[in-house]
């Protein structure tokens, strides 16, 4: 890159001196370690450059990562395993990228004002603080905590990055296409696992987890029911269609009752908020309960299985609550959260610091837990903002493709509320990215959108001048 009188750009020579000691450490890295760190390193290189070129190609490079990616452990951290995925390390690399490219091109600007700034700020700087307080107090180790705390600050990250990195309308879109061609190719992959394999997951995932699974399934199938409902092509309303049968009909086969939980309540959101399509609505409804009731017998075997009062089989490792024994697997559960109440109490106020609270499937006794009462506050409120900031949207809208977008998003989120009561779904990466992307993009939708009309209304003012 050379300026027009012949001289290098010091952009350029300052982008150059920060990569070059950087790529030859790559390399030196990649000769000690092997082939697969070669590969790994080389993508990130890759990355890294599609960045500094268009950031949205390298964020659809992430979305495609999202569920098309292994995941390699790396320790365990008191009940809870410790794991990087490649897009973990995709994110990190964008990440940094984007920075550089900020401190090279002053005027990009850094990160914009939104609604949720400073919810996430005050959330994020009290997990900082009890993770602190909880190595000092010996209830989390520095490392462990230090990880968990940036894996909960990658979700926000991403958010951070597709606001600010949102420019045209056309760049949404692209993202959007991206996120809908993930979600259609995972669950064709889910298909293939019927009748192969008791329950359904997604691929790269070990031992599988269904309920990971479910939850992304409930929540691209409300987007979608969403945009079904509300488009007005031909071709949309047919995809988006087909896309809810197949992610109805997958999510059955996770065999995940928090899942189940959460698509009730979604479909409960669509009825409350929308009068259009209720025929349609019903249908599903009524297609879904039949499919549960005729299909997959052993649909209708897990959720009778939840309550063992209807397996007098099931005897041992069961809790009663009013007179009800549940199954081994929710009694442990409900243990769990009992045993939370417990691990609270020792530091009620600001918590036993993230990573410190053991395995807790329930989001709000695990957010109790290692943030305390301070924490859940906070947690709840950003909770708050966001459910509220996309209600708003979904009215205000005018749009048909967008309106029908944000009415999925809400439905989606409200069930997500409820499958976090089986679930840690607000620190499950393969829920969280889709589920911060879908944030980001109803939150810059409107700066996009002023923007663009600001450039119109300057182009013609300029066209009339010279007229």
């Amino acid at each position: 890159m050379t300026l027009s009188s012949g001289r290098t750009d010091p952009k350029f020579l300052v982008s150059l001196l920060v990569l070059i000691p950087f790529l030859a450490f790559l390399c030196q890295i990649s000769i000690a370690k092997g082939a697969f760190y070669s590969i790994a390193i080389i993508s990130g290189i890759l990355v890294c450059f599609i960045t500094l070129i268009k950031t949205e190609w390298a964020l659809v490079v992430l979305i495609f990562a999202t569920l098309l990616s292994p995941e390699v452990a790396v320790g365990e951290g008191g009940g809870r395993d410790l794991t990087i995925r490649v897009e973990d390390v995709l994110l990190f690399v964008i990440s940094i990228t984007w920075l550089a490219k900020i401190a090279i091109n002053k005027e990009i600007g850094f990160v914009k004002t939104t609604p949720l700034n400073g919810a996430i700020k005050i959330y994020v700087l009290l997990c900082i603080v009890s993770t602190l307080v909880g190595v000092l107090r010996g209830f989390v180790s520095p490392i462990k905590g230090t990880f968990f705390v940036l894996k909960y600050i990658e979700y926000f990250v991403l958010y951070f990055l597709v606001v600010n990195n949102m420019n045209k309308q056309e760049q949404i879109k692209l993202l959007l296409g991206s996120f809908f061609v993930v979600c259609f190719v995972i669950t064709l992959y889910g298909l293939t696992q019927v009748g192969s394999t008791y329950r359904v997951s997604a691929p790269f995932e070990g031992d599988g987890e269904p309920n990971t699974f479910g939850g992304y399934l409930m929540f691209l199938f409300s987007l979608s029911l969403g945009l079904f409902l509300y488009s007005d092509k031909f071709q949309f309303r047919v995809f988006f269609g087909s896309l809810c049968a197949l992610t109805c009909a997958v999510l059955m086969f996770t065999l995940s009752r928090g899942s189940y939980l959460g698509i009730t309540a979604a479909f409960i959101t669509f009825f409350i908020l929308t009068k259009k399509g209720h025929p349609f609505l019903i249908f599903g409804l009524l297609c879904f309960v039949v499919g549960i009731l005729l299909f997959p017998g052993r649909v209708i075997q897990r959720i009778l299985y939840t309550f063992s009062v209807w397996n007098p089989e099931i005897t041992d490792g069961t809790v009663r609550v009013l007179n009800i024994a549940f199954d081994p697997s929710s009694s442990a559960r409900i243990m769990s959260w009992l045993a939370a109440i417990t691990d609270w109490s020792s530091s009620p106020l600001i918590g036993r610091g993230v990573g410190g609270s053991g395995l807790i499937d329930c989001q709000y006794f695990t957010v109790l837990v290692e943030t305390g009462f301070i924490g859940l506050i906070l947690f709840l409120f950003l909770l708050w903002k966001v459910g509220t900031m996309a209600l708003r949207s979904y009215k205000e809208e005018e749009d048909p493709f967008y309106k029908g977008l944000f009415l999925g998003y809400v439905a989606g989120f409200v069930g997500l509320l409820f499958h976090c009561v089986t679930a840690n779904t607000f620190i499950l990466i393969r829920i969280m990215e889709p589920f911060w992307f879908m944030t980001a993009v109803l939150v810059a939708l409107p700066q996009v959108r002023l923007e663009e009309m600001t450039m119109l209304k300057e182009k013609s003012e300029k066209g009339g001048g010279r007229g």
